[in-house]
């Protein structure tokens, strides 16, 4: 997919890329990276108090499931 500028992404005061609310929703999953633009609201299922690589938003986990 090619990335158009000012419509899938915008580059903030730092010179970062940001990828824009509608690029994420045409992805059409959260990648749980804490984007600035999620609409999957995932930065309100993580605790920024402890490491994200610890952390499993969306519920249990899948060794949970298995059993």
């Amino acid at each position: 997919m090619h990335l158009k500028e000012g419509e899938d992404f915008i580059y903030d005061k730092q010179g970062r890329m940001v990828l824009s609310r509608e690029y994420h929703l045409k992805r059409g999953y959260c990648c749980q990276s804490g984007c600035v633009n999620c609409p999957y609201d995932f930065a309100s299922k993580v605790d920024p108090n402890y490491p994200s690589e610890f952390q499993n938003p969306w519920g249990s986990d899948a060794a949970d499931e298995e059993e």
